[in-house]
């Protein structure tokens, strides 16, 4: 029998050291992970609250101090922030990218407690996936929990977009996958529009498909979040509003089929659109019409302005609209908007 083929890993193109400056003036040494580091990593995993614990993982004592025994054997990249807090030197981030299977290797990160909102996982993440496009590799993929807003926030900045969902087995919640391409720049994100998914499996996915049309017509990518990215945003909410809505399992075709799924593209306010559908299929088919909405609206501008620029941001079809339509995946005819 014949052995499967290991991945081809990378050889690591990084430097060794890089000092970045934090807000409040303080300062962080960014290195990979080494033998010697086995204590810190152990004394990092330790101080993890809860929160850290839900939304990223645990290890205890042994396994985190075997991180750093084990380095010269493991072909992952392991990369720390080691600074001062709370006067003593310790790690205060841990990021990682390893690969296990098929595909692209999976990124993962968890800051201290005591050192989130400054500035850190930027420059951590950045640090890291250009040593992974330096070292060779076009892509990288993550997990993240839908109301994880601060990590949500900072992976779509860094170009991660939302490819598909999941029910996390161990935990028993949604899960979104995401994927980056590391050749590209990073995207132009705008908070001036956010795209608020609400509804159970898949409805991330239509709300990833608001998304690129708009980022598609305007250049540039509004972001997914759980709520608002600015008190001032207008928000699109992507919408199921079935019986099973909010529920983690995916919908059995038959359920589907036994009910009148309808969906609707309204506006309920000056700052808030709605695109729902009584069903996770439904809400999709209305991502896609209201994604063909913008892509004519974008074709009507350039042929006005004649100059093929792209749509600007307050041109997205958002006011005035009241589209109902019967979702039927066979048949989808849509009502003209008043």
């Amino acid at each position: 029998m014949d052995t499967p083929a290991l991945p081809v890993l990378p050889t690591w193109q990084v430097a060794a050291r890089r000092t970045v400056l934090l807000e409040e003036g303080r300062s962080a040494t960014l290195r990979p992970v080494a033998v010697g580091d086995a204590d810190f990593m152990a004394e990092f995993f330790a101080s993890l609250t809860e929160r850290e614990k839900h939304y990223f993982f645990w290890l205890d004592e042994e396994r985190a101090r075997r991180l750093a025994l084990d380095i010269e054997r493991d072909p992952s990249f392991r990369l720390i922030a080691v600074g001062e807090h709370d006067g003593c030197v310790r790690v205060l981030g841990y990021m990682f990218l390893e690969s296990k299977d098929e595909g692209p290797p999976t990124f993962g990160a968890c800051l201290h407690p005591g050192a989130q909102s400054r500035g850190l996982g930027r420059a951590m993440i950045d640090h890291l996936l250009t040593s992974a496009a330096e070292s060779g590799l076009d892509r990288a993929c993550l997990t993240v929990h839908p109301d994880n807003w601060r990590a949500l926030r900072l992976y779509q900045r860094m170009g991660f977009v939302l490819t598909d969902e999941f029910v996390n087995t161990h935990q028993r919640v949604k899960q979104y996958r995401m994927e980056a391409d590391l050749r590209s720049p990073r995207p132009a994100i705008t908070e001036e529009v956010t795209v608020v998914p609400h509804g159970h499996l898949g409805i991330g996915v239509a709300a990833a498909r608001v998304q690129r049309a708009i980022e598609l017509a305007t250049g540039w990518r509004p972001l997914i979040l759980d709520q608002p990215a600015h008190p001032t945003s207008r928000v699109i909410h992507v919408a199921e509003f079935g019986p099973l809505a909010g529920t983690p399992i995916a919908v059995r075709p038959e359920w589907q089929r036994s009910v009148v799924t309808v969906g609707w593209i309204v506006t309920l306010s000056p700052g808030h659109l709605l695109i729902g559908g009584s069903t996770g299929p439904a809400a999709d088919l209305a991502a896609r019409r209201f994604a063909e909405l913008v892509a004519e609206t974008s074709t009507s501008q350039q042929r006005s302005d004649g100059t093929g620029s792209p749509l600007r941001l307050e041109r997205i079809p958002f006011l005035d609209l009241h589209v109902c339509f019967p979702a039927d995946p066979v048949s989808l005819p849509v009502a003209p908007s008043r």
